[in-house]
């Protein structure tokens, strides 16, 4: 009986290290933008399986579980010690038989600078360019930024990280002996922005268009919408 007692608990531990959670950060009231940057890179280890996000208590869904192919983080210098701000950064992967099949990029601020608002031009994020099959800007206020759109293409600009994320995805499949998608392959990029007053994230969900659901890839931006501002920004 004792013994399958230790068994049963070895069992629930097994169970509870590879559960998906939420990946959660948490500050302390005295650390500076660096030390910040730096607690988030060690929350969000690679492999580890997450189906949300949450920073110091503030959170958001990821519409289902993913892997952590990689994190990184940043911190700007605005040429006075008080300005300064820290973005946290994730690549995230979905796995199918060996095959890396849909990646999903955030970029995070984690410390808004204290003094001045931030601003990102969305017209930037949901421009033109690449002719998107979807797009939609539901604000475009000073203090409240929002954006979305699709684009399907051979090449897709992943932004300022793309060569590290592409090295990110790469160096993850080369590692566990997984199979990307060929170059040239089409595709879909979903990217999204959220922002009010100084903090933002910006996402971008990168997927084979052959088999892929445009409605189902609107509904995860949406969704994915839907949580940052009711959860996060706590609206």
């Amino acid at each position: 009986m004792k013994k399958m007692v230790l068994v049963a608990s070895f069992m629930a531990l097994v169970s509870g290290l590879v559960q998906a959670n939420e990946g959660k950060v948490e500050f302390g009231f005295f650390d500076t933008v660096v030390s910040q940057a730096k607690k988030f890179e060690d929350a969000f280890r690679q492999n580890d399986r997450i189906t949300g996000v949450n920073i110091d208590g503030r959170s958001f869904a990821l519409g289902g579980e993913w892997t952590v192919l990689n994190s990184w983080s940043s911190v700007q210098d605005y040429k006075s010690g008080d300005k300064n701000g820290s973005y946290g950064v994730l690549v995230l992967g979905r796995i199918n038989n060996k095959k890396l099949e849909d990646t999903l990029y955030l970029s995070i601020r984690l410390q808004p600078p204290v003094i001045g608002e931030f601003k990102t031009d969305i017209s930037t994020v949901c421009g033109s360019k690449n002719n998107p099959v979807f797009v939609e800007v539901s604000r475009a206020e000073d203090k409240y930024q929002s954006c979305m759109k699709i684009i399907m293409d051979s090449y897709v600009d992943k932004g300022s990280d793309a060569d590290r994320v592409e090295r990110a995805v790469k160096g993850y499949a080369a590692a566990y002996g997984l199979t990307i998608q060929p170059n040239g392959a089409k595709m879909y990029s979903v990217d999204m922005y959220e922002s009010k007053n100084a903090t933002s994230i910006y996402v971008d969900r990168y997927v084979a268009s052959d088999g892929s659901d445009l409605e189902e890839l609107k509904r995860f931006a949406q969704d994915l919408r839907h949580s940052i501002r009711r959860s996060f920004f706590g609206e």
